[in-house]
């Protein structure tokens, strides 16, 4: 992802986000630098973060800031009435609701930062990332689409694959560029299918060519993991020992 004076995310100085004129700024972040970083897959792969930042940031710095107050207000209550707040279960269901969100925003940064080049998820990994990932770019997108089946029957992924982020990334980028496309009667379907060693998820959309160019080429982040588009739908195939 590039940098520019409007604002956006990258990887000089590591992993920054420019908020606009006015807001509050961030420190950069630490983390690994990535290898490789210049091959056309992860070239492709720092375009992919370019767009989906763009696209999904503004969604996520509201919830940041929604989940900053969630704790603040908890934090009031807890000087104020210790007790009564510990007992309180609507306050602290709130406040786990709150936490869930601040895990599911840090791991949509972290998959953006190492597409970027820079790793910040480090050991971390995430068996639901399909879900968390591409749950964040339908609502962000606010697509009135209805997705079927549901983001939550997306399956999980085993652990070990990758550095941990690129088949989520992956993934997320063809939900992303599915809803970009065209799709009829206003349902974007998708499926996942496994057969022999290789699991084929498939979104039926009409991409736009830029998109699905890009996405043939994101593919090589993964050696095993190859992308197709075709006029009416789009896939990522894979093995399928990289799913639980």
């Amino acid at each position: 992802m590039r940098t520019s004076q409007s604002g956006g995310i990258g990887r000089r100085d590591g992993f920054k986000i420019h908020f606009p004129h006015g807001s509050r700024g961030s420190s950069p972040l630490s983390g690994i630098p990535l290898s490789n970083v210049n091959s056309p897959a992860h070239e492709a792969a720092s375009r992919a973060a370019d767009q989906l930042g763009k696209a999904v940031l503004p969604h996520l710095l509201g919830q940041l800031d929604g989940t900053t107050e969630s704790f603040r207000a908890l934090a009031r209550k807890l000087s104020a009435d210790p007790d009564a707040t510990l007992s309180d279960s609507a306050a602290l269901a709130h406040v786990e609701e709150a936490q869930g969100q601040a895990h599911r925003v840090g791991w949509f940064l972290g998959c953006l930062a190492s597409a970027s080049g820079t790793d910040l998820l480090i050991a971390r990994r995430e068996e639901n990332g399909l879900r968390l990932f591409c749950g964040l770019i339908l609502d962000a997108l606010a697509n009135p689409a209805i997705l079927l089946p549901a983001q939550q029957d997306l399956p999980r992924i085993a652990t070990g694959i990758g550095r941990g982020w690129e088949l989520s990334f992956l993934a997320g980028f063809l939900f992303y560029a599915a809803l970009r496309g065209e799709f009829p009667e206003g349902e974007l379907r998708w499926s996942i299918e496994r057969r022999n060693d290789q699991a084929f998820l498939r979104a039926q959309s009409a991409l736009q060519s830029a998109d699905g160019a890009l996405l043939e080429q994101l593919a090589g982040i993964l050696p095993e993991a190859r992308a197709q588009v075709s006029a009416q739908s789009a896939e990522i195939r894979f093995p399928s020992a990289w799913l639980a």
